[in-house]
C-alpha cells in the first residue's frame, strides 16, 4: 500500500511538473505571438511557374496555401509588384491555376510570391489618398484621409501587426457613400510613436490614440462618426466606447473582432493542439509573468459599450479569432447584426464574397445615418 501511495504521489508530482513547463512555455508562446509588437510575416512561399493576360499558374508548397486553393478573391505580391487572383481554382498536385488581373508592374516565371488580401485597394483607392498627422498622448501620429461631403465621418482601425492597407477594403464602401475616411495608425505601428512597454494593450492603451484620432477629425469639421475596425481594431474600438460612452458615435462596422483576449489565446491553442489544461496553466503564469489583467480585455461579459447599431461580419473557417465571440456578442446585444461568411478566415469576409460584404457595411452605414 506505502509503495502504492509512493507511486500516486510521484505521478501527482511529474505530472504537476509536466503541467508547469508547458504552462512556462504555452505562457512564452502568449507573449511572443500575442504581446510582443511585431508585423505579420510575410512569406513568399509561392512559385509563379506560368503566366498569361488572364490566368497565372503557381507551385504551391507541401504545406498547401489555402487562400491560393480557395475561389476566393486575394491579392498575390511580389517584389516590385502584384495582381489579383480570383475564380475557380484549377488544381494539379502542387500547381494551381487562377483567374489573373495585374495590377501593378508584369510577373515573370520564377519568382516567389505570396498572398495578401489587401493588395487590390492599394492602387485602386490611393490616387484620392492624403497623408495626414494627427497629435497622440504619445506624439504625433501618421493617418491616411480620403475626402467625402458632410460632418459624418468613417474613422477606421486596423489590427494587430496589420497596417491601414488593410482596412481600405472597408473604405472603398464608407467613400462610395461618400463619407470623409480616416485610416488610423496607432502606438507601436511601425513609424509611429511606441509606449514603455512595447506590446499589444489589445485595446487598454490604444484606445487613446483613437480618441486622439477622433479628436482630430473633429477640429477638421466632424461632427458624427461611424467606427469600423479589424480583429484587435475590434478590442480598441470596445475599449473607446466602453470609457468614452461617445454620443457622437452613430454605427459601429466590425470585422472579426477580438472581443476577449482570453478566448482568443485559447482558441490560438486549440489550433495549436496544446492541451487545454496546459493553456489554463499558461494564462495563470502568464498573469504572474506579464502582468495580463484578463478582465480589461474581455468586451463580451458586459456589452455595455454596444450602444449604436453594430454589424459584425466574420468567417467560419477563422482561425485566429473565434467565430463563438462574435455569436455571443449578437445574442446579448439586440443592437447587434451577425453576418457570417461560410469559408472565409481571419479578416476575409470580403475576399470571399464582396458583393455580401458590401452590402453588410453599406447597411450598417445607411442604418446609423438614417
Amino acid at each position: 500500500m506505502r509503495l502504492l501511495r509512493r507511486a500516486v504521489l510521484v505521478l501527482v508530482f511529474l505530472a504537476g511538473l509536466v503541467h508547469i513547463g508547458g504552462g512556462w512555455y504555452a505562457a512564452d508562446l502568449l507573449k511572443r505571438d500575442g504581446l510582443d509588437v511585431r508585423p505579420w510575416p510575410i512569406t513568399m512561399d509561392l512559385k509563379i511557374t506560368q503566366v498569361s493576360p488572364t490566368s497565372i499558374t503557381l507551385k504551391d508548397p507541401d504545406d498547401p496555401n489555402i487562400q491560393a486553393r480557395s475561389s476566393a478573391t486575394f491579392g498575390l505580391e511580389w517584389p516590385g509588384g502584384y495582381g489579383e487572383i480570383s475564380g475557380k481554382p484549377k488544381i494539379s498536385g502542387d500547381l494551381v491555376t487562377r483567374h489573373w488581373t495585374p495590377v501593378q508592374s508584369a510577373a515573370t516565371v520564377g519568382t516567389k510570391a505570396s498572398i495578401d488580401q489587401n493588395t487590390k485597394f492599394e492602387a485602386t483607392l490611393n490616387p484620392g489618398e492624403q497623408m495626414v498627422e494627427f497629435p497622440s498622448p504619445l506624439g504625433t501620429m501618421d493617418a491616411r484621409f480620403y475626402r467625402g461631403n458632410g460632418t459624418t465621418w468613417a474613422v477606421l482601425v486596423h489590427g494587430k501587426g496589420a497596417r491601414p492597407p488593410e482596412m481600405e477594403r472597408m473604405a472603398a464602401v464608407m467613400t462610395q457613400r461618400h463619407l470623409p475616411t480616416l485610416i488610423i495608425n496607432y502606438r507601436n505601428d511601425p513609424g509611429q510613436p511606441q509606449d514603455k512597454s512595447k506590446q499589444y494593450g489589445f485595446g487598454t492603451t490604444e484606445w487613446r490614440d483613437l480618441a486622439a484620432a477622433l479628436d482630430y477629425a473633429r477640429g477638421k469639421g466632424a461632427q458624427k462618426f461611424i467606427i469600423g475596425a479589424n480583429s484587435m481594431g475590434g478590442a480598441i474600438t470596445a475599449s473607446y466606447m466602453r470609457r468614452t460612452h461617445d454620443s457622437d458615435v452613430l454605427g459601429l462596422a466590425l470585422d472579426a473582432p477580438m472581443l476577449n483576449f482570453e478566448r482568443t489565446i485559447e482558441w490560438g491553442a486549440e489550433q495549436r493542439s496544446i492541451p487545454s489544461t496546459i493553456t489554463w496553466v499558461g494564462e495563470r503564469l502568464a498573469t504572474m509573468r506579464f502582468g495580463l489583467d484578463w478582465s480589461t480585455m474581455d468586451y463580451l461579459s458586459k456589452p455595455d459599450w454596444v450602444t449604436v447599431p453594430t454589424v459584425i461580419v466574420h468567417g467560419t473557417k477563422d482561425l485566429t479569432v473565434p467565430l463563438t465571440t462574435s455569436r455571443a456578442l449578437a445574442r446579448r446585444s439586440d443592437q447587434v447584426e451577425l453576418i457570417e461568411f461560410a469559408g472565409a478566415g481571419h479578416c476575409q469576409s470580403w475576399n470571399f464574397n464582396k458583393a455580401k460584404y458590401d452590402a453588410a457595411i453599406a447597411g450598417l452605414v445607411d442604418r446609423a445615418t438614417d
